[in-house]
């Protein structure tokens, strides 16, 4: 097909002289698209009031490099495509949405990053290949499903883990292949241990938290009879390498992030730990095998904090801790100023509690705080601290 064809239209950008095509108007059950169209745009053969119920099959040339989103859609007789061979291919979200007679796709072997991909009723196989890197939990969810049950019956899973290089551990799929956690498939745990032998963290890897939040900003949901929790800590192990960016966008209970190696052998994007709420003031992100306690305080004045820990730790390993308006008053600070140091107790405990309450405990009838356990309080010489 040539691009004067007048079955397509095709326009120019002219930033960068590509072609891209807008809209086809031919009535052929098979299409050939021109050879040097390098993008086609959003319904470009179909629209949801105007569906396209002749194109069967539609052949893309080896220019296209960009395939923008609900391309394909409301194509009700299509069944097949045939992908470019283009390293540079890239797949916008929801291609085939209202393609109701198609039964089969395979993922181009060139595209390793995928968008949000919703699977219409009739489709039954989504093959795809080993060097995916790039997915969210929740990419293949079915047309009209409820978005909360997609989410915590994932499509995803279930679709990527036909293939053998894709494997659920302790709650992780990973691409055993490039040694990457995709993402986190479990729903109802605080504390998250990556599993040894991961390399990278991809990007989007905790993007669940994304959707518990947002169906509920206090975290804790229950939906189809599963308890589910935000995340609070998660431990890396050494074999970890690279975090990627916005491997942890949006994880707003997200508190303390443990890496087992050293601050030399970790690659952390600048981006991994974007609207992470409870990290903001966190001078250091990961916490690491070396890393050295005043560093994991912001670059702020702190009155008086270290002795204000360390008073009430000794208090608190004696089981006679006062409730914190009373500890606020002894102090002359605010309660919240207490709160952030019963905080900054659990991150220098050394133990693996991740909830204040797990490690400390409250007394009702005595009206006294505990430890729930025996260790050395672990924070930087007093001469770190400034008064």
């Amino acid at each position: 097909m040539a691009l004067d064809d007048s079955d397509f239209i095709i326009k120019n950008t002219p930033r960068d002289n590509s072609k891209s095509l807008c809209s086809y108007l031919g009535n052929d059950s098979v299409v050939h698209v021109p050879d040097g169209v390098m993008s086609i745009s959003s319904c470009a053969f179909g629209e949801e009031g105007k569906p396209n119920d002749v194109i069967t099959k539609i052949i893309l040339p080896d220019s296209v490099e960009k395939i923008e989103k609900y391309a394909f859609a409301f194509c009700t007789a299509l069944k097949e495509i045939v992908w470019p061979e283009n390293e540079n291919l890239f797949l916008g979200r929801n291609l085939f949405e209202g393609c109701s007679s198609l039964e089969k796709i395979s993922i181009p072997k060139t595209v390793t990053n995928l968008e949000e991909f919703k699977i219409p009723a009739n489709l039954k196989e989504i093959e795809v290949h080993s060097d995916i890197v790039r997915i969210s939990y929740g990419c293949f969810t079915y047309e009209e499903a409820d978005p909360l049950k997609s989410a915590l019956n994932s499509e995803t899973v279930k679709v990527l883990c036909k293939n053998p290089d894709y494997r659920l551990i302790d709650g992780f799929l990973v691409n055993v292949k490039h040694k990457t956690a995709l993402f986190y498939a479990d729903k109802n745990k605080r504390t998250v241990h990556v599993p040894d032998g991961v390399e990278i963290i991809a990007e989007e890897c905790f993007d669940e938290i994304r959707f518990l939040n947002t169906a509920s900003r206090e975290a804790e949901i229950e939906v189809c009879g599963r308890h589910c929790v935000s995340i609070e800590k998660v431990t890396l192990p050494a074999s970890v390498k690279k975090i990627r960016p916005f491997a942890f966008t949006s994880c707003d209970k997200l508190k303390y992030v443990t890496y087992d190696g050293n601050t030399s052998d970790l690659e952390v994007s600048p981006e991994a730990f974007e609207w992470c709420d409870k990290m903001e003031w966190r001078k250091v992100k990961v916490i690491c095998h070396d890393t050295p306690s005043e560093k994991l305080f912001a670059e702020k004045k702190i009155s008086g904090q270290y002795v204000r820990l360390n008073q009430i730790h000794n208090l608190l390993k004696t089981g006679n801790c006062p409730v914190v308006k009373e500890l606020a008053e002894k102090f002359g600070v605010s309660v919240s100023t207490i709160e952030r140091d019963f905080d900054d107790i659990l991150l220098y405990s050394g133990t693996d509690c991740v909830n204040r309450t797990d490690l400390i405990k409250y007394d009702r009838k005595k009206r006294t705080h505990y430890y729930t356990r025996d260790f050395e309080l672990k924070i930087a010489d007093e001469s770190m601290w400034r008064d």
